[in-house]
C-alpha cells in the first residue's frame, strides 16, 4: 500500500472522550500528544504494517503511552479505531 493514497483520518475515529480522558489523566500529556500524532501517522500511511494482527482485518497497535486496537477496511481506505488505552512505558 505504500505509495497509495491516505487512510482516511484516524485520530478523529479515536473516541474523542475517550483520548481527552486519558491526556487529562495522563503524567505526561506532551508524551500521549506525540504518540497520539505518531499513531495518526503509521495508520495513515500503511496500517497494515504496523502492529499486530488479531484476526481477519483486526489489529492492535503499541506505541507507548498508548495502545489503540483498530480495524482496517480495505475497499473503503479505512480505519476503524475501536479502543485506544494509556499504558505507562516500563
Amino acid at each position: 500500500m505504500n505509495g497509495g493514497p491516505d487512510v482516511a483520518s484516524v485520530l478523529e475515529r479515536i473516541g474523542a472522550n475517550e483520548l481527552a480522558i486519558i491526556w487529562i489523566n495522563a503524567p505526561d500529556r506532551e508524551a500521549v500528544t506525540r504518540t497520539a500524532k505518531e499513531i495518526d501517522e503509521l495508520l495513515r500511511r500503511d496500517p497494515q504494517a504496523v502492529g499486530e494482527s488479531r484476526g481477519a482485518n483486526f489489529r492492535i497497535l503499541f506505541d507507548a503511552p498508548l495502545s489503540v486496537q483498530y480495524e482496517f477496511i480495505e475497499l473503503d481506505l479505512r480505519v476503524n479505531v475501536l479502543q485506544c488505552v494509556h499504558f505507562p512505558p516500563l
